[in-house]
């Protein structure tokens, strides 16, 4: 008959979007095309409209909105049937969170819940419902968190409770505190009870916000602070991104919405093996993967690394279906966010990078780490958790000149022998001390290569940069350094400086060397700083030409050094402003004998 004709086709639909779902939660982005194939031409248009629905809905679930257009596009010949369907899916999306159909969720039908009065809604999701309410034992307001009906199994309610485990340990200013939660052994009540951030996601905050550097700088500091404080009573989140923080009136994070975290101190998983868990645009690698035993502190270290991406760029690393987007995130490597934006400062991509690393080993260890790096970009310090290569400009500026600067390399060590008969012996690393570097004329970019305390060479392992131009501060190990101060393309200056241990006494023959320090203990070269020649200055005034020498014999009583000893210098400029010791720079000669 035709009502079992129908029966059966309903039946085969409701297997069909069963498989479909299945597939979806398992991750392995089911083609939809695929399945509308599966029954016979005349029952593709009902089959497809049931799911299309069903993937709007279970992308929903997961955060994400996806473009109705591309379903047009993909089924041209359905293209009336899919937009009748757009029409009662904006129609559902529009209406507001107050217009809750009457029993969808337990709250529906009554003002009160236990002794929570109910106020106003918040916000609705795929779980339930949101609502500020009064507390009246305690006299203050609380967020109250109440599933749908539909919703309310053995899994959700075991999930409000893993929420609520998670969160009761942690007390931490920029985390939201669970305060009580209803599992519905005494009642039926079901929820959970929240402290109450009046503000925005995230998510949401950031469409009526635009925020600097720095203070996306300081944004991200906050949430690694609360995220190291969650590692701390081993708890990971594993599904942090900016609709899980809120926003306060004061612009402050809150870390909210617990309810996929994992102790990492046990097993107490609720996922099913090979299946996701947390939102696909902030997954890390190892969620992409399935991978539940790989989940640890550094997966919520990789989803920091793509909020900060989206905040410095406007978009996630990775966007598009979820079979698309799972391989990305676990197997590509994200463009770096200043080919988006050129405007990104080079140390905070670095550090966003760093989060990204495909490989948890790679990533920051801790989120303390993140927050420091983030601090040291803030305070202009060198990054300690990544390494900072030799910027293009310095790198092309040493080519240019590299005979010039492999010469003065040179003749400085053999000034510094001849001096005080300097030698070095290589050290444990000691703690970096405050230097004040200042430049005559000022707004110089600075760039200092230690000299290895064994061969008086410049080593490319330790460059460090000045952050903005000077007059700067930089924290630097004792040791002796090769300063190169650009003022533009046509003038520079470099020159040899030292950076002194905390006891050391200053070694008076060597008046490039000179330093002071303040009663804060900051370490000043001599004044006024390093002083800037004038664009002409090798063809006129305060460089002087040396042709050096094919052979050059150190002179008798050179402290250190053996007599007789032979030397090749190339030619070279003598700079007459940053002279080795008091004698006039006309006083020093090569004999060529």
């Amino acid at each position: 008959s035709a009502d079992s004709a129908g029966s059966s086709l309903s039946d085969q639909i409701d297997l069909i979007c069963d498989a479909f779902e299945a597939a979806f939660r398992q991750g392995t982005g089911p083609q939809t095309e695929a399945y509308v194939s599966r029954l016979p031409a005349p029952a593709r248009a009902r089959l497809l409209v049931e799911l299309v629905a069903l993937d709007v809905h279970l992308y929903r679930e997961l955060g994400i909105t996806l473009a109705f257009d591309g379903y047009l596009r993909r089924f041209p010949d359905y293209h009336r049937e899919l937009s009748g369907l757009r029409r009662e899916l904006e129609d559902s999306q529009a209406e507001p969170p107050a217009a809750v159909p009457e029993g969808s969720t337990m709250a529906a039908a009554v003002q009160r819940v236990k002794h929570f009065v109910l106020r106003t809604i918040l916000g609705q999701g795929g779980f339930g419902t949101v609502w500020k309410a009064f507390d009246t034992r305690l006299h203050r307001d609380v967020a109250l968190k109440i599933p749908r009906l539909e919703r309310l199994n053995q899994l959700h309610v075991a999930l409000m409770l893993r929420e609520a485990r998670a969160s009761a340990g942690l007390k931490h200013s920029n985390i939201v505190p669970v305060y009580e939660v209803g599992d519905g052994t005494e009642d039926s009540s079901c929820y959970i009870v929240t402290g109450l951030i009046e503000g925005p996601s995230l998510k949401n905050w950031l469409t009526q916000h635009s925020l600097t550097y720095r203070q996306t700088a300081e944004l991200a500091a906050t949430i690694a602070n609360a995220l190291q404080h969650a590692h701390n009573a081993h708890v990971v989140h594993r599904d942090l991104k900016p609709a899980n923080i809120l926003m306060d009136a004061a612009g402050a994070p809150h870390l909210a919405d617990f309810g996929l975290a994992k102790r990492a101190d046990r097993d107490d998983s609720l996922s099913i093996e090979g299946q996701l868990v947390g939102t696909p645009n902030y997954m890390s690698p190892e969620q992409a993967r399935g991978d539940h035993d790989a989940i640890d502190h550094r997966t919520d270290i990789y989803s920091l690394g793509v909020i900060l991406y989206e905040l410095l760029t406007g978009k996630p690393p990775f966007k598009g279906e979820l079979a698309w987007l799972l391989e990305q995130i676990a197997n590509v490597a994200p463009p770096p966010p200043r080919t988006l934006n050129p405007s990104v400062p080079e140390d905070l991509e670095k550090i966003c990078l760093k989060c990204l690393e495909k490989d948890p080993r790679a990533r920051y260890q801790s989120a303390r780490d993140v927050a420091d790096d983030l601090h040291r970009y803030l305070t202009g310090e060198s990054l300690r958790g990544v390494p900072v290569p030799l910027p293009k400009r310095v790198q092309k500026w040493f080519w240019r000149r590299r005979k010039f600067v492999t010469a003065l390399t040179a003749t400085s060590v053999v000034s510094l022998c001849l001096a005080g008969g300097i030698w070095w012996w290589i050290q444990p690393p000691s703690p970096r001390r405050l230097v004040q570097i200042d430049t005559d004329p000022p707004g110089c970019e600075i760039t200092v290569v230690r000299l290895d305390p064994s061969s008086g060479e410049p080593d490319p392992e330790f460059i460090e940069h000045g952050r903005g131009k000077t007059p700067l501060k930089m924290r630097l190990v004792p040791g002796d350094y090769l300063v190169v101060a650009v003022l533009d393309e046509h003038r520079f200056h470099e020159v040899l400086r030292h950076v002194p241990e905390d006891d050391e006494s200053m070694r008076l023959l060597d008046r490039h060397l000179w330093w002071s320090a303040d009663d804060s203990g900051c370490i000043h070269w001599r004044e006024p700083g390093i002083k800037i020649p004038r664009p002409d200055v090798s063809a006129k005034l305060n460089m002087g030409f040396v042709e050096g020498s094919g052979r050059w014999q150190m002179p008798q009583g050179a402290a250190g050094l053996k007599p007789g000893t032979e030397w090749i210098i190339p030619p070279f400029y003598v700079d007459l402003n940053d002279d080795t010791d008091e004698r006039a720079p006309s006083q020093f000669v090569l004999n060529n004998s």
